[in-house]
C-alpha cells in the first residue's frame, strides 16, 4: 500500500506534525511497555486514566461514574477556545463555521462511539469492578466504521491528491491528537477493520492457522474482532490491570514471562501454536523498550501479524512502532509475506502485515 512519504507529503507532514520527533511524542506515538493505554494518561493529564481503578469501582458502587462524552467535549471545546460550550451541537457549528465539514464528521462520530462506550461502561463498569461480563457489539461496529470512514475523509483533505491548503488545515492537529486519546484508550492505538481482518483471514487460513494470539491486547478490541469477524480461536492479555472497557477478557500478566501468562485456551501445546497459530502485534512500543522483540524471541510459532509501521515503507527511518531494534529482529528472523492496507491516522504510515519465520539457514545467510 502507498504511504504518504514520500517527498513533498513528507514536508507537509512535518509541517503538521512540527517534526518526526514531535510527531512521535506530541501525537501519543509512544506505546510503554505494558501494551496497555497508559501513555494516554501520561500525556493527557490523567484526562481518561486518571485515579485508581479501585476508587473507579468504588464510585461505580456508589451510583457515580465517570462521563466521558462530557469529557470529550469538554477537551475540544478548550482546543477551540469554546471553553464556555458544553453542548456537542454548538461545537458541530462551530467546526462548520470554521469551514472544517471533515473534522465536523469526524468529531460528530467519534462522540457517537464514545457515548456507546459510556453506555457500556455504565453498565458494566471497569472490567475489574465485577465479573467480567463481554459487551455487545451489535451497535459499536456501525459506530466504528463510520468513525474510520470520517477518518479516512480527513486524511484525504490533509494529505490526498486535492489536499486543502496546510493554512486551512494546520490547526486541526491539536484536535486529532485529542481525539485520537479517546480512540487508543477505549479500542486501539492501530485501527484494525473488518474488512482487513476479512482478508487476512483468506491467508491465514490457507497457512492452517485457527487461532490468533494477542500478547498486547490493551482493552482486547483486536482480539475480539479476531474471533468475532474472522472465527479465530483467540488469547488476549496485557500487563496493565486497568481498562475502562474489556472487548474480551484480558488475562493480565507479562507476556515476557513465557506463553503460558498470555491466556491461551486451556490444552493448547506448544505444538499446536507452531502449527495453528499466529501471533498478533499491534503497535508495539518504540525503543529504548524492548517488548516487541522479547515476544519475537519468546513465540514458538511460525507465523505473525503485525499491525504497525515497518521500516521499508518508511525508508530508513525507524517509524512510531517498534523502533530499530525490533524491526531488524523481525527482518532477520522472519519475512513479510502478505498485507493489506488499513485506516491511518493523518502522518502515520502502519498497515497489516503477515510474516513467516525464516528457516534458520536463511537467517544465517
Amino acid at each position: 500500500s502507498s504511504c504518504p512519504a514520500q517527498t513533498a507529503t513528507k514536508i507537509h507532514t512535518a509541517l503538521i506534525m512540527a517534526g518526526q520527533f514531535a510527531r512521535r511524542l506530541a501525537f501519543a506515538g509512544r506505546r510503554c511497555a505494558t501494551g496497555a493505554a497508559a501513555p494516554c494518561a501520561a500525556v493527557c493529564g490523567g484526562t481518561i486514566f486518571a485515579g485508581s481503578w479501585h476508587l473507579e469501582c468504588q464510585d461505580q458502587a456508589q451510583g457515580s461514574i465517570r462521563s466521558f462524552p462530557d469529557m470529550l467535549v469538554k477537551d475540544t471545546a478548550t482546543l477551540l477556545k469554546q471553553e464556555p460550550i458544553s453542548k456537542s451541537q454548538e461545537l458541530l457549528e462551530v467546526l462548520r463555521t470554521k469551514k472544517a465539514p471533515e473534522m465536523a464528521a469526524l468529531y460528530e462520530s467519534v462522540l457517537l462511539l464514545i457515548q456507546e462506550v459510556q453506555r457500556i461502561y455504565a453498565s458494566t463498569g471497569p472490567a475489574e469492578c465485577s465479573a467480567y461480563r463481554e459487551p455487545d457489539l451489535k451497535a459499536v461496529l456501525p459506530l466504528y466504521e463510520d468513525f474510520l470512514k470520517h477518518l479516512a475523509a480527513v486524511d484525504a483533505a490533509i494529505f490526498g491528491k486535492e489536499a486543502k491548503p496546510f493554512t486551512q488545515t494546520g490547526w486541526w492537529n491539536s484536535l486529532l491528537r485529542r481525539w485520537r486519546y479517546y480512540i487508543c484508550s477505549f479500542f486501539s492505538w492501530g485501527l484494525l477493520t473488518q474488512q482487513a481482518v476479512c482478508e487476512a483471514k483468506e491467508e491465514l487460513r490457507k497457512l492452517g492457522i485457527t487461532g490468533v494470539a494477542d500478547p498486547l491486547a490493551s482493552s482486547g478490541w483486536h482480539a475480539r474482532l479476531w474471533r468475532e469477524v474472522g472465527g479465530f480461536r483467540i488469547s488476549a492479555s496485557d500487563i496493565y490491570h486497568y481498562r475502562p472497557v474489556s472487548w474480551v477478557k484480558v488475562t493480565v500478566g507479562d507476556a515476557r514471562e513465557g506463553v503460558q501468562s498470555w491466556g491461551l485456551p486451556a490444552g493448547t501445546t506448544e505444538s499446536d501454536l507452531k502449527k495453528e497459530w499466529a501471533m498478533h502485534l499491534s503497535w508495539p512500543p518504540h525503543s529504548p523498550e524492548t517488548v516487541g522483540q522479547d515476544l519475537l524471541q519468546i513465540w514458538p510459532g511460525r507465523y505473525v501479524v503485525l499491525l504497525g509501521e515497518r521500516r521499508d515503507v518508511l525508508a530508513g527511518e525507524e517509524g512510531v512502532t517498534g523502533g530499530q531494534a525490533f524491526n531488524e529482529a523481525l527482518d532477520r528472523d522472519f519475512e513479510r509475506i502478505w498485507g493489506t492496507s488499513i485506516p491511518r491516522w493523518p502522518g502515520y504510515c502502519d498497515d497489516l502485515s503477515i510474516y513467516v519465520r525464516r528457516t534458520k539457514k536463511h537467517t544465517n545467510e
